[in-house]
């Protein structure tokens, strides 16, 4: 993950201990980097502060518990340099502290401060839109539903229906209140389909493009719809990209993804990417550092019907499956266990038993029979190495 793939969303109080001129010191930055944190701007932090997802699955309308998120706590940070540095050394670590407030400061001038209301998560306090669009490069283009002008803003709060269009220089954030940010780049086409936050969630429509989506919201609540499936949040950071023909790349950073339509869906870990078609849905996830002939493999699979007869390339690809020897390329074996081929599912099964056999209880007949107790069963057991 490379820095600038996240957001830092700072939570830590904005209460300051201490006493003397370095407190007095401390207490006024404070105040003057409050008014910077309603200023949504992209923020660069060391990965070591990006926040963690703990395991989860989707998989056949099973959650497990997405995990408790954790992130980087400036008040225990400063609870725990405070406790340190003994009593003769609070004034001076105190000192130092200012210090990097100031930093903090002028980087917020510089950049910007992003960060959310604490324990609200309103994006902005002057606004009661759940969604407000801003301008971070150039002015998209809105166009509000039922109209036919287009209006071009540096910030705007959006309605269902609306859309926002960037062309090719503009680029804009697309602020959800109480979910997340999502990231629109160039050449992109997004719909606004509905969804007021809470139980009713939040409902998005990729039409063209390429957005970041980075979501704190409860699992299944935040979806991001696109021509070939939908991508099912489950706590997560991702990227999804459509192009012109409605086929879809998604690509997860951070936690975890269900991509689905009525007939299949399937589960993407933070580093896994999936390639899904029109009419087709969500392929077969693969490692995004996987080697390019097992996504070559992948991809001659995916293509492949039930009634297709498996020619010379699929025979290809079912070799490079053989050649699989790391545990975390379960991933794509226990997904090909659906594989409408016979042939296919069949060859995934036992090059798959042969890389982690299956637990107790979980038999080889029954998941050739669709037993979904059992291939969920597995896949419990799988995910450790995920």
């Amino acid at each position: 993950m490379s820095d600038d793939d996240t957001l830092w969303d700072p939570k830590g109080s904005d209460e300051i201990g201490g006493a003397g001129e370095d407190a007095d010191e401390l207490r006024s930055l404070s105040e003057r980097l409050g008014a910077h944190r309603y200023r949504p701007r992209p923020w660069v932090v060391p990965e070591t502060a990006v926040w963690k997802t703990g395991p989860g699955s989707p998989e056949d309308g099973q959650e497990d518990d997405p995990g408790q998120a954790t992130g980087f706590d400036l008040e225990q940070g400063r609870r725990s340099v405070f406790a340190a540095a003994g009593g003769g050394r609070v004034l001076r670590m105190a000192s130092l502290l200012a210090g990097a407030a100031v930093v903090l400061l002028l980087l917020a001038e510089t950049f910007g401060w992003y960060g959310f209301e604490d324990g609200g998560g309103r994006l902005d306090p002057a606004s009661d839109s759940v969604y407000v669009v801003e301008a971070l490069q150039g002015l998209p283009s809105i166009r509000r539903h039922g109209s036919d002008e287009d209006m071009t803003h540096e910030r705007m709060d959006l309605q269902p229906g609306d859309e926002v269009v960037c062309d090719d220089v503009t680029r804009a954030e697309l602020l959800v209140a109480e979910a997340g940010t999502v990231r629109l780049e160039p050449n992109s086409r997004l719909r606004v389909d509905g969804g007021s936050g809470g139980r009713e969630g939040w409902r998005l429509f990729l039409e063209e493009g390429q957005l970041t989506a980075s979501i704190f919201a409860a699992p299944r609540l935040f979806q991001v719809g696109t021509p070939s499936g939908i991508a099912v949040d489950l706590g997560c950071f991702y990227t999804a990209t459509v192009a012109e023909n409605g086929e879809t790349v998604l690509t997860v950073r951070g936690g975890q993804v269900s991509f689905e339509t009525e007939q299949r869906k399937v589960f993407v870990p933070s580093g896994a990417r999936v390639v899904a078609r029109p009419g087709r849905g969500p392929g077969t996830p693969v490692w995004e550092d996987a080697p390019a002939a097992l996504r070559s493999a992948v991809d001659s699979l995916d293509r492949l019907v039930a009634t297709d007869p498996l020619d010379t390339d699929a025979r290809w690809a079912l070799e490079e499956l053989g050649r699989l020897e790391e545990p975390r390329q379960s991933l794509t074996l226990w997904h090909l266990l659906e594989h409408p081929q016979g042939e296919v599912a069949g060859r995934a099964r036992e090059l798959l038993a042969a890389l982690s056999p299956p637990p107790e209880g979980v038999q080889l007949k029954g998941i050739a029979a669709g037993n979904v107790a059992m291939r969920t069963r597995w896949r419990q057991v799988l995910e450790s190495s995920w």
